[in-house]
């Protein structure tokens, strides 16, 4: 297979994570409606993925090295931090803005490339990372009594979007040279002990707190698909097609969130989520475009790759 379509194979892998991932808005907001707690959450999904991918995978991790694991270790330390801001801030916000907010991560992903390459992104970068700010703005902003107010569950989420993009940033690189069912496993591992072993120090009541009848198939959803599978095939995808691109075909999955939420009557179609949602997904996109300077100085703006 020539390799194009290994890359429009890869691309097409990552629209699929995408529409799963933006199921996955809705399965958290049922989980954490059961009355479950962050940890609880991220520890089952985790530690239920990684032990299945340990099980299909383990012949090629026994054989895999010390190094592989580490490196795949340092991921999964990246992927729990960035879930558990998520997971925090979706509790302290609505669907929409943690999805929106999170996609956010793409036009993160050049300048954190940027730091391990040193490969300056281009202006346009900086344009459209004002661009999605300034929808940030709209969708999380609120004028009350007390003036301009950003929402502590809002600001979770940017962190969790720049940790996003740190993932997205270091696997792309990592990942090239390297077996991604090794990766996969190790990161998936990693952040599910990570995570049981906070859940048994901090908050060991949350485990029989739960409304395991409402929470739990939300919880395997999460864990089969939202983790094991769709972090199998990002990190196979990832080999094949570049960390900016990666980033930019995975930030639909804050519009598939907001979509699949209103469709469940979840939350209402608002004037802010339209406007702010336009904002962030036109940088979304754009980040990827290619703008040509005319003589007459018209900048003309192409496809994607």
């Amino acid at each position: 297979m020539k390799k194009q379509n290994y890359t429009y194979l890869a691309d097409m892998s990552l629209v699929f994570v995408a529409i799963v991932w933006g199921a996955g808005f809705i399965g958290t907001q049922y989980a954490l409606d059961a009355n479950g707690s962050t940890l609880l959450i991220l520890a089952m999904r985790f530690v239920m993925a990684g032990v299945i991918l340990g099980i299909i995978f383990r012949k090629r991790i026994m054989k895999t090295s010390r190094k592989d694991i580490f490196y795949g270790a340092i991921a999964g330390l990246i992927l729990f931090l960035g879930f558990y801001t998520q997971t925090v801030g979706q509790s302290l916000t609505v669907i929409s803005n943690a999805a929106f907010i999170t996609a956010t991560n793409v036009v993160m992903v050049p300048f954190i490339v940027w730091i391990f390459t040193k490969v300056k992104p281009p202006t346009k970068t900086f344009i459209l990372s004002f661009v999605a700010l300034l929808g940030i703005g709209i969708l999380s902003i609120s004028f009350d009594s007390k003036g301009l107010v950003l929402g502590l569950g809002d600001m979770l989420v940017l962190l969790s979007a720049v940790l996003w993009a740190s993932h997205i940033a270091y696997l792309g690189i990592m990942v090239k040279d390297r077996d991604p069912s090794v990766m996969a496993f190790a990161q998936l591992m990693t952040a599910g002990i990570i995570s049981l072993v906070l859940l048994l120090i901090l908050e060991p009541e949350s485990i029989t707190s739960m409304d395991y009848s409402k929470g739990l198939l939300p919880i395997i959803y999460l864990g089969l698909f939202s983790t094991l599978m769709c972090f199998l095939i990002q990190t196979t995808a990832q080999k094949y097609t570049s960390p900016s691109k990666a980033g930019i075909i995975m930030s639909m999955e804050g519009l598939f969130g907001s979509i699949f939420s209103v469709m469940l009557g979840l939350e209402l179609l608002t004037k802010n989520l339209i406007i702010g949602g336009a904002l962030v997904l036109a940088s979304v996109v754009l980040v990827e475009a290619k703008w040509h300077r005319k003589k007459n100085d018209v900048i003309e703006v192409q496809g994607v790759d």
